[in-house]
């Protein structure tokens, strides 16, 4: 491979990797084909996500109007490529005449696959196009999977916090690798991509408290985000505990949180005694640190 071209691909996978936590993840495949476009032309574009024969996601760009991509499978993901079909005016279909590109990514953690596929009409693709989408591909899937991470935000370094990303079905579409390390200890058995039946089924909002392990979901954009550590020494506080050490941490008062909750200074005092008790603490210096990274 020329290497000017061997440049090109290593400033794509730069761009991919540097600036693709910055771009909406509802625009990033779309994004991220026109940066591969720049390499391989294509006049179409497709990226599926799924689980075995289960389809979890499909973007397309390129085409639109009067052609249109069909699985082959249905609504099952394609494991022997996409029909990229034309409507001639008359409504009969024809097949697009042109060559194509595919690309299966797996991931052996999750059991989660990509497959990508690039189509044009006129010329077929080089030698050199099709290495460089080799080496592009799986730097567009590990680029996706962070960007849907950056989308839920890790603002804290210090948090104890691991994150995942999933769909209505709870189907992993990206997780830290914490994040499944507490999984597999929690439950040894677990392969993915569906998530373990307890985490399931947490509400929005809510949360799972496991032995070794505490799992949080939130519900926003269509997707369902879950944040999960280590069980801690705080998660065996009752809620009144976590509501004092937590508002004493933050700098209030013995007056200021017996006013706030309806309860006496010294009933403030006797909770913080257990509280130290508990986390095996002495000050609100430690106790402080504690919340930083809870939160």
């Amino acid at each position: 491979m020329h290497p000017d071209r061997v440049a090109r691909i290593c400033m794509a996978i730069l761009r991919l990797h540097r600036d693709g936590g910055a771009v909406p993840a509802v625009d990033f495949p779309s994004w991220a084909m026109g940066i591969v476009g720049e390499l391989v032309p294509h006049d179409l574009a497709i990226w599926e996500i799924g689980a075995g024969e289960t389809l979890a996601g499909r973007w397309q760009t390129g085409m639109v109007g009067d052609f249109f991509v069909r699985s082959e499978r249905g609504g099952k993901i394609s494991e022997a490529g996409l029909d990229a079909v034309h409507f001639d005016g008359k409504g009969q279909e024809s097949h697009l005449p042109g060559p194509r590109l595919g690309k299966q990514v797996l991931d052996p953690e999750t059991g989660l696959v990509d497959v990508l596929h690039l189509c044009r009409i006129d010329p077929s693709f080089s030698v050199e196009e099709r290495l460089a989408f080799e080496y592009l591909a799986p730097n567009l899937v590990e680029a996706r999977r962070r960007n849907c991470l950056e989308a839920f935000g890790r603002k804290n370094p210090e948090s104890c916090w691991c994150h995942a990303v999933c769909d209505s079905a709870s189907i992993v579409h990206a997780i830290d690798e914490c994040f499944l390390k507490l999984l597999r200890i929690e439950w040894p058995q677990w392969r993915g991509p569906v998530l373990p039946d307890p985490v399931l089924r947490i509400p929005d909002g809510g949360k799972f408290v496991g032995k070794h392990l505490v799992v949080e979901a939130f519900q926003e954009s269509g997707g369902r985000f879950l944040r999960a550590r280590e069980r801690m020494p705080v998660d065996e506080l009752s809620h009144r505990e976590h509501e004092v050490a937590r508002a004493y941490s933050s700098g209030r008062s013995y007056k200021e949180i017996g006013r706030y909750y309806g309860i006496s200074p010294s009933t403030v005092s006797n909770h913080l005694t257990t509280i130290y008790r508990k986390l095996g603490i002495c000050d609100k210096t430690e106790l402080a640190m504690i919340f930083i990274r809870y939160d």
